[in-house]
């Protein structure tokens, strides 16, 4: 089970908005109280942990089932 496969994402424009901002938000708290930066799906998950009802796991692997079983 896969929240995050690669940069694949989907949903409604207005969840995907929420997403992004949330990430950003998050992104500019880490870069202030931590003073660095993180690879990107480190800070998806702390948006995910926070926020999970915007997510739905799905099946695949690092493969073509990453677009086929969207």
């Amino acid at each position: 089970m896969w929240y995050f496969a690669g940069g694949v994402f989907g949903g409604s424009a207005k969840s995907l908005i929420q997403f992004a901002d949330l990430v950003k938000t998050e992104t500019i708290n880490i870069i202030n109280s931590l003073n660095t930066v993180m690879w990107e799906v480190n800070i998806w998950y702390l948006v995910y942990i926070n926020n999970k009802e915007l997510f739905e796991p799905y099946y695949c692997n690092h493969n073509i089932s990453i677009i086929d079983n969207y």
